[in-house]
């Protein structure tokens, strides 16, 4: 990482540290470790009472409804292309905004 992407980050006021944790597995061949990460770990309260939120907090809660499942099947099968993926091995896929990369700090 050059100095550049280490100053957009590391000198910003909002930081967030994700938590995280290794679930162990010992029945499974493929993955008997995984990675979990806390979402509902909270922050410390600060002096100006701003603080104490989790990223859970911030997630939108309720049904999506908005999601027509039968649609969405309905253009799979008609559509001329289709995309399909494990969405659980896509996420480190994805490159992160520079500008973001403050929001999801992982501690090693």
């Amino acid at each position: 990482m050059t100095d550049i992407e280490k100053s957009k980050f590391m000198f910003k006021e909002v930081q967030y540290f994700l938590p995280w944790r290794l679930q162990f597995k010992p029945d499974s061949a493929l993955t008997p470790v995984r990675v979990v990460f806390d979402a509902s770990s909270r922050t410390a309260k600060r002096a100006d009472d701003s603080g104490g939120r989790c990223l859970n907090d911030l997630v939108c809660k309720g049904p999506i409804d908005t999601l027509d499942l039968m649609r969405v099947v309905l253009r799979f099968m008609i559509g001329r292309f289709a995309l399909v993926a494990d969405i659980s091995k896509m996420y480190n896929q994805f490159s992160l905004i520079p500008e973001f990369w403050n929001l999801q700090c992982i501690l090693l």
